[in-house]
């Protein structure tokens, strides 16, 4: 069985933003020139909701209740998180245990790119972009504080045995130069 996406973000806390990159810092950061290009598909900078990232003590506490007690099926899972699907939607639950904050994942082109958009526009930066399993990363504030993981999927999919852990990435079907950048 093979998830659409949905990953473990990262071990432990967000990463740092990088040193030489968009790193912008919290609200208050300045706003310095990025080194990747803003090329993302005319209109909306967010193709959809990739994930709901919600909180919990352990995996298999959280496994428990939403799996078990809930009724969602699990897609994935690792030693820190776990995806859920969502009947009515390819968007899934992810549990995690890494975290306290419930986060909102969005599936972007490129991350990169996504950055700069973001920045430009008046957000910040509080983590990224890094590097994923399934592609790249980044976690920005919008000038309120609203916290968004911005996630790109150009290496593709996660890969699952029999009992949905995690053992690897499916390359996407055909990669002619995506646009997602490294």
């Amino acid at each position: 069985m093979r998830p659409t996406l949905g990953s473990p973000i990262s071990a432990g806390s967000w990463p740092a933003p990088e040193a030489d990159g968009p790193a912008r810092g919290r609200r208050t950061g300045t706003r310095a020139r990025s080194r990747y290009a803003v090329s993302v598909s005319p209109g909306a900078l967010f193709r959809k909701v990739d994930a709901i990232e919600i909180a919990v003590p352990s995996i298999d506490e959280g496994l428990e209740f939403y799996r078990d007690r809930l009724g969602h099926a699990l897609v994935w899972r690792t030693g820190t998180a776990a995806g859920l699907r969502m009947p009515d939607s390819d968007a899934e639950i992810v549990l995690q245990a890494e975290r306290p904050d419930p986060a909102v994942d969005l599936l972007v082109e490129s991350a990169n790119a996504a950055v700069d958009v973001v920045v430009a526009a008046g957000g910040t930066v509080v983590a990224g972009p890094f590097d994923i399993p399934i592609g790249r990363c980044a976690v920005v504030e919008d000038p309120w504080g609203n916290r968004l993981v911005l996630v790109d999927a150009h290496n593709g999919v996660l890969e699952t045995d029999a009992d949905g852990w995690v053992v690897g990435v499916q390359p996407p079907a055909h990669d002619e130069g995506s646009p997602a950048s490294r």
